[in-house]
C-alpha cells in the first residue's frame, strides 16, 4: 500500500494536464451545485436534514455537515461528471469534501492539485473493484468515491504517507452506496456520505495519531468483501483523467450516450418525427440492470428510463437539458404513446455498447455504438458554455459569479481559496 501511495505522489507532482482537468471539473462541480441550489426540492432537503434553518444564521457549519450538504447538492441533477474505471461521480465527492476543510490560507492551486490526487486514485483502485463491483449492486460514488475524497483531503492537509494509509483504513469502515436507491432522492446520499466519510476519516487520524495504517492484506480483504474482480486489470495511472465533461442531460451516465447517438442518427438520416414508425434499442445486460424504469413515475425515474428518453427525443428532436427536468406532464403522455419504443437486452453487447434500430415508413436503419471501458470512444459532446448556461438559472449575484471565474483563472494568488469560498457562499446566500 505504501508503494501505491508513492506512485500517486509521483504521478500527481507537477502534472500540468491533470491540473487543468481538475480545474475544469471544479467548474463542472460549481455549475451542478449552483443549479441544484435553485430548486425547491433541494431546499426541502435542507430543512429535513438540519431540522430547522437556524444553521443559516451561524457563522460556520461543521465540516461534516458542510461536506454532506455539498455532496448531496452537486450530484442532485446527475449533471456531474462520470468516469468508468471507478464508476463514480468524482467531482461531487472530491470538491465537496475539499471545500469543507479548514485551510483558507492555501491557494486554489493547492486545492486543484489535491483534487487531482484524489481523482487519480480512481484510475488506480477502480480496476480492482469494477466492473464486478458496480454489477453486483454497489454504487462506486459511495465506495470508491469515499477513498478518492479521503486521499484528496489527505493531500490537502499535507498528511504524511503513513497518515494517508491510516485514513484509508479508517474510511474503509465507512464505505457506503448501492443501487437500491437509484432513481430516488436517496441516490444523492451516496455522494453526500462519501464526502462526509472523507472528513471523518481525516479527523480520526488527526485525533488518533496511532491509528493503524492500511496494509496490503487489508486492501485485499476489502476488495474481496466488495465483490471486486478476481483478476483485475493491471492497475495504472493515466497522464490525463479525460473524464466525460458535465453531462448534456440530467440522466444516468449509461443513458446519456444513447440519447446523444439517437439524436445524431436521426439528424444524419434527415428523419422527421412523422417518418419514424418504431424504435428498438438493444442494451447490454450491464446497462439494462440500471436502466430498468420502463414505467417512470417521476423525474428521478425518468433519468433511468431509456423508453421515456427515446420517446422524448421523438417528440422534440431538439432536446436540451431543460427538456428532462420538469417532465411530470410529459409522463402521462408517454404512458399513452410508448408503444413505438422497444428496449431489450443483447447478450453480445458489453457495458455501454448499444444498438439502435429505427423503422421508418420506407426503410429500417440500424447502427451499433461501441464504447471502450474507461474512456468514451468518439468525440465527447460539445458543452462549450454549459457552465455559464447552467449558472444563469440560479446564481444570486452576477458580479460575484464574474469574480469567481476570475479567481479560478488566478489560482496561484495568495488567499485565493479564501476568496473562492466567500464567493461561493455569497452566490448561494448561505454560510458554508
Amino acid at each position: 500500500m505504501l508503494e501505491i501511495v508513492n506512485r500517486l505522489n509521483r504521478h500527481t507532482s507537477k502534472n500540468t494536464k491533470g491540473f487543468l482537468e481538475a480545474k475544469r471539473l471544479l467548474k463542472d462541480w460549481l455549475s451542478c451545485l449552483v443549479y441544484a441550489y435553485g430548486k425547491r426540492s433541494a431546499d426541502e432537503f435542507f430543512s429535513s436534514y438540519f431540522e430547522s434553518e437556524k444553521w443559516r444564521e451561524s457563522d460556520t457549519m461543521r465540516s461534516v455537515d458542510r461536506s454532506f450538504l455539498l455532496g448531496y447538492l452537486s450530484h442532485y441533477h446527475e449533471f456531474d461528471d462520470s468516469e468508468f474505471f471507478g464508476e463514480t461521480h468524482p467531482s461531487a465527492v472530491v470538491f465537496s469534501a475539499l471545500l469543507s476543510l479548514p485551510g483558507d490560507e492555501k491557494s486554489v492551486e493547492h486545492l486543484l492539485e489535491s483534487a487531482y490526487y484524489g481523482m487519480s486514485s480512481l484510475l488506480f483502485f477502480g480496476p480492482y473493484f469494477n466492473p464486478r463491483h458496480y454489477g453486483s449492486g454497489w454504487h462506486g460514488t459511495g465506495t470508491l468515491g469515499s477513498i478518492a475524497a479521503t486521499l484528496a483531503c489527505c493531500h490537502f492537509l499535507e498528511f504524511s504517507d503513513n497518515e494517508k494509509l491510516s485514513a484509508l483504513k479508517s474510511v474503509s469502515t465507512l464505505l457506503s452506496g448501492n443501487h437500491l436507491v437509484f432513481a430516488s432522492p436517496s441516490k444523492f446520499l451516496n455522494s453526500a456520505r462519501a464526502s462526509q466519510n472523507a472528513i471523518v476519516a481525516c479527523q480520526i487520524v488527526r485525533s488518533m495519531p496511532r491509528f493503524e495504517p492500511m496494509t496490503d492484506e487489508d486492501f485485499k480483504r476489502l476488495v474481496e468483501l466488495y465483490s471486486g474482480n478476481p483478476h483485475p486489470h493491471s492497475p495504472h495511472l493515466e497522464s490525463n483523467l479525460n473524464f466525460i465533461h458535465s453531462k448534456t442531460y440530467p440522466l444516468c451516465h449509461c443513458l446519456v450516450p444513447v440519447v446523444e447517438n439517437f439524436l445524431e442518427l436521426v439528424k444524419s438520416e434527415s428523419l422527421r418525427a412523422g417518418d419514424i414508425k418504431s424504435v428498438s434499442l438493444h442494451l447490454s445486460s450491464y446497462s439494462r440492470k440500471i436502466l430498468h424504469y420502463d414505467q417512470p413515475q417521476n423525474n428521478y425515474e425518468i433519468g433511468f428510463s431509456p423508453e421515456f428518453c427515446l420517446w422524448l427525443c421523438l417528440q422534440e428532436q431538439d432536446v436540451n437539458f431543460s427538456s428532462f427536468l420538469n417532465c411530470e406532464e410529459s409522463v402521462s403522455a408517454f404512458h399513452s404513446q410508448k408503444d413505438r419504443i422497444h428496449v431489450q437486452v443483447d447478450p453480445n453487447l458489453e457495458f455501454m455498447d448499444h444498438q439502435v434500430e429505427i423503422e421508418t415508413i420506407s426503410a429500417v436503419i440500424k447502427k451499433e455504438f461501441s464504447f471502450n471501458r474507461g474512456f468514451i470512444s468518439g468525440k465527447p459532446p460539445d458543452l462549450t458554455g454549459k457552465f455559464n448556461a447552467l449558472t444563469e438559472f440560479a446564481i444570486c449575484d452576477k458580479k460575484a459569479y464574474s469574480e469567481l471565474i476570475a479567481v479560478l483563472d488566478d489560482e496561484k494568488q495568495a488567499g485565493s481559496l479564501r476568496r473562492l469560498r466567500q464567493l461561493v457562499n455569497l452566490s448561494f446566500d448561505i454560510k458554508i
